[in-house]
């Protein structure tokens, strides 16, 4: 044999190796006998390799065959299979901070402006072209802020100022129409509808479901946004129509769920909204829910991408549908209407009976729910009761049957209804309707009784025991004190005594590990914290502000003596955060009197304006807190404070305050919602 030819036939066994050595690496358990083989089959290979570099006598060419061993694995030892993923918690600080903040506040922020502008103005500074012009521009500038945002990667805050810049355009345009009259009402209606175009087409392009929902809010009200004369009903209804279709279908194709689900909901706000106005659009609106619930239909039968959503739409607009027909139709289409779709959905369950169970869990409710409207349509008043009882009996059964989870309840509604009705309907004449109703009634009990299992409940008595004994007698001691406390001393005087006692006792209790006793204690500081909320602050100066004080200041000694309740509590954490809300509340409650009682003098502007800062202040203090001691509850905190005071400034003070501060408050509450928004995304690269 040829040098050359001894290479390469080395150079092949060489390479049968490192493919037996990286089938052996992957095996996860092999047992003894295997790697015995293996081991003595590597001894072999560097003999032959030695001896060939040894000799230069030719070697044969036959091939050595590599068998390539057979790995067992013991079923005991293979690797378990991974469990299921553990369902991803929440976070409720990226879902508010990041998403839910600037998205709210955007708004917030808008109106604010709004506002600001309108004193303006009022005060004669912009012109009505102006403020148009200043609109557009406005809106565009938001665009350019929102591609930027999204360019780095702040795509939440980007999506709001992208969707704020649709609705700006919108109301721009409507102020040049509605308010101003410089453009005509078609003109208007196409600006609109291209406003809405270009939210759908931002939404497209940042493939962003929110951009598209606000786009469906915004074209839903387009209708709203020109002026109508009265003899466009059936334009408009049929707007309204397509326009929604074209959302169903924008939504399946993108599979936005959100969008799916809002644009039905938003058609039969604007269609009722629309109802509301005089003129007789009552039967136009009700085809055009029908048409709305059979593309819906539709939907459901042909496309399954998030079933459970589309289920659960389907049943809920056959619902609504079948209240606009009830008002919209006379009583003979109405009961057409309830026939059709009755026998619509009972083919339907009958196609999917034992074939789709998912599909069927939904198609025979709704078809339950059509035969008992239509029973209550043509039945007697003496009647239905039974009817329902009858329907309800066979409906019941057959979910139970059928072990169809929904048709069960919907069965078991209609025989608790039928049941009821029955019950309440007295027997005036022995041969009537009334006594073969109670005797259907009494049959059906016995029988549903005999199909549902009984649950039995076992009861088992405990002893006092001597422990128990002390428990009580200490418990009693304590409230015997906090009885003497509040008989002797003043109503102003009285709750921080009381504070102060249970605070002690809870003390006392956690050091002796008395169970019972520390439950007493923490009941008689509450009535302390409750004598001292009672007693409020008159002025900022007095008795009452160092009693809020030493209360606020016991909440953090409550709260270091709560880290030693784990010792005969086996889980304390339902009443550390119970502490920990109630003082959050509690300082919102102190710094409130403080403010309230700081400019009693003042005017109610002021008085606003001053509370609202206040809570803004505590607000962001809590969130920079949080971020500086990485403590997640505080900077939730922070961010639910800002939203409740958003929430004081929309129902408490709109109201009473002039509409420059309420400007000012609007404009400096969105800026600073936005910009905590901003603060996040920043925060968690920090962490």
């Amino acid at each position: 044999m040829s040098e050359d030819k001894r290479i390469l036939a080395l150079e092949n066994r060489v390479s049968m190796l490192e493919k037996e050595v990286a089938f052996l690496k992957t095996t996860a358990v092999e047992n003894e006998r295997v790697k015995n083989d293996h081991v003595a089959f590597e001894e072999k290979e560097k003999d032959v390799i030695a001896e060939q570099k040894d000799t230069n006598i030719a070697v044969s060419l036959e091939p050595i065959m590599i068998n390539k061993p057979t790995v067992q694995v013991n079923p005991e030892h293979a690797p378990a299979t991974p469990s299921k993923s553990k369902k991803k918690e929440v976070d409720w600080e990226k879902l508010l901070g990041q998403v839910w903040l600037p998205r709210i506040f955007i708004f917030v922020l808008i109106l604010g402006i709004l506002w600001g502008f309108k004193a303006a103005v009022d005060s004669g500074f912009i012109t009505e072209p102006i403020r148009v012009v200043l609109g557009m521009i406005t809106a565009g500038v938001l665009i350019y802020l929102g591609e930027k945002q999204i360019k780095k990667n702040h795509e939440a805050l980007g999506q709001v100022l992208l969707g704020g810049s649709v609705v700006i355009f919108i109301l721009s345009t409507f102020a040049a129409h509605m308010l101003y009259g410089l453009i005509v009402p078609s003109f208007a209606f196409i600006l609109n509808v291209l406003w809405v175009i270009l939210g759908i087409y931002l939404s497209h392009r940042h493939n962003s479901q929110p951009i598209s929902i606000i786009a469906a809010v915004a074209g839903f009200l387009v209708p709203y946004l020109v002026e109508n004369k009265g003899d466009s009903t059936l334009f408009l209804v049929a707007y309204e129509v397509i326009f929604y279709l074209s959302l169903l279908k924008y939504a399946l194709l993108k599979k936005f769920i959100y969008l799916y689900i809002t644009s039905g909901g938003l058609l039969h706000i604007s269609l009722l909204i629309m109802c509301v106005f005089p003129g007789d659009q009552i039967e136009a609106a009700t085809v055009a829910i029908m048409v709305q619930h059979v593309f819906l239909l539709l939907t459901f039968l042909r496309k399954e991408l998030f079933i459970t959503a589309q289920k659960a739409t389907l049943f809920t607009s056959f619902v609504l549908t079948q209240l606009w027909a009830g008002v919209g139709f006379a009583d003979a289409l109405y009961s057409s209407f309830l026939a059709i779709f009755f026998a619509v959905y009972t083919v339907l369950s009958y196609v999917y009976f034992g074939k789709n169970k998912e599909k069927l869990n939904i198609t025979l409710p709704i078809a339950t729910y059509a035969l008992s409207m239509f029973l209550l349509d043509i039945s007697k008043e003496e009647h239905i009761g039974l009817a329902f009882l009858i329907e309800g009996v066979i409906a019941l059964y057959i979910g139970l049957a059928g072990k169809i989870k929904n048709q069960t309840i919907a069965g078991g509604l209609v025989y608790a209804v039928g049941v009821l009705l029955t019950a309440f309907d007295e027997i005036e004449r022995f041969l009537s309707v009334e006594t073969v109703a109670w005797l259907m009634m009494i049959v059906s009990l016995f029988t549903v009784g005999y199909v549902f299992k009984k649950f039995k409940l076992r009861i088992e008595n405990k002893r006092f025991s001597y422990n128990s004994i002390i428990n009580l007698l200490s418990g009693f001691t304590v409230f015997s004190i906090f009885s003497f406390i509040v008989q002797v001393l003043d109503n102003k005087y009285e709750g921080v005594a009381v504070l102060l006692e249970g605070l002690i006792a809870f003390y006392i209790a956690v050091k002796q590990r008395l169970q019972n006793r520390v439950v007493v204690s923490a009941i008689v500081y509450i009535i302390g914290v409750t004598f001292i909320t009672l007693n409020g602050i008159d002025e900022v100066i007095s008795f009452e502000t160092v009693a809020w004080i030493a209360m606020l200041t016991s909440f953090v000694y409550m709260r270091k003596l709560s880290d030693n309740l784990n010792k005969f509590f086996e889980d304390t954490s339902g009443f550390l955060n119970i502490l920990f809300g109630a003082t959050a509340i509690y300082i919102l409650v102190f710094i409130t009197q403080l403010g309230a009682v700081a400019t009693v003098s003042f005017s109610n502007n002021i008085q606003s304006l001053t509370i609202s800062s206040l809570w803004a202040i505590y607000a962001i203090v809590g969130v920079v807190y949080g971020a500086i001691k990485r403590n997640k509850k505080i900077r939730l905190l922070g961010i639910g404070l800002l939203f409740l005071t958003l929430l004081k400034l929309i129902f408490i003070d709109m109201a009473s305050i002039s509409i420059l501060v309420r400007a000012i408050l609007f404009i400096g509450l969105g800026f600073i919602g936005v910009a905590l928004s901003r603060f996040f995304y920043s925060n968690k690269k920090g962490e």
